[in-house]
């Protein structure tokens, strides 16, 4: 019953996520504000999808492969709500090429590392009963740390912009700054930290409540009230 419910809170989680990047995609990928969301959202796609796979497997070297590939893909997720709360709904701060180089060159390694070396982030994986694995908590410890970093760095963007921004603003960000809370509060808790005390039972909800962080955007990208974001 539990698998049953994993499975479709997954799906869901996949296909309203679609649904979302492909609608804002459409509307001008040249818009930073636009790219970021609909990447942002594809990558919660791939999220889901991989965390899916990872569920219903019973081959060990897939399941293996694809629990590093998750953390692959919300490391990209993090990076992406980073950058578009950077830009949402305007810049305030200039970040230099510098920074975005280093930060570029980081995300390039981790994603070779989770791609072609996750026997060494994974060391063993379970695949009686319910899917189980067990971490190499160097690798795991420092990614924690990158990914908190970049979830923090977000936060305190919109926490920021929240302050200085005029009035016609505030609502929009507001609304956004809460969003990510909830939704970095709960997928750090179901995906990254319970797996500190190997607790693999509720890793489906951390898709299904940063779901509330793309509603929001969505809804705030998408509605006519909220022309003043396309600039």
């Amino acid at each position: 019953m539990l698998q049953q419910i994993q499975v479709i809170t997954l799906v869901l989680a996949a296909v309203c996520n679609l649904v979302m990047s492909i609608t804002i995609s459409t509307r001008g990928w040249k818009n930073p504000i636009y790219r970021y969301f609909s990447l942002m959202t594809f990558l919660n796609v791939l999220w889901a999808l991989g965390l899916l796979i990872f569920n219903v497997s019973n081959n060990p070297e897939i399941v293996r492969f694809f629990v590093s590939f998750i953390y692959l893909a919300a490391l990209l997720v993090v990076l992406n709500l980073f950058y578009f709360a950077w830009y949402f709904p305007f810049k305030i701060f200039h970040f230099d090429k510098i920074w975005q180089n280093i930060l570029t060159i980081i995300i390039f390694i981790y994603s070779l590392y989770f791609i072609f070396f996750y026997k060494q982030f994974i060391i063993s994986v379970d695949v009686v009963g319910q899917n189980d694995c067990v971490f190499n908590f160097v690798p795991y410890n420092i990614f924690s740390i990158v990914l908190s970093i970049l979830m923090l760095g977000g936060i305190g963007i919109l926490f920021i912009k929240y302050f200085r921004a005029e009035k016609i603003f505030k609502k929009s960000i507001l609304l956004i700054l809460l969003s990510v809370i909830i939704g970095a509060v709960a997928g750090f808790y179901f995906n990254l930290f319970s797996m500190y005390v190997d607790q693999f039972n509720n890793y489906h909800l951390g898709p299904l409540f940063t779901l509330a962080i793309n509603f929001v955007a969505f809804y705030l990208i998408f509605s006519k009230r909220d022309k003043q974001i396309e600039y």
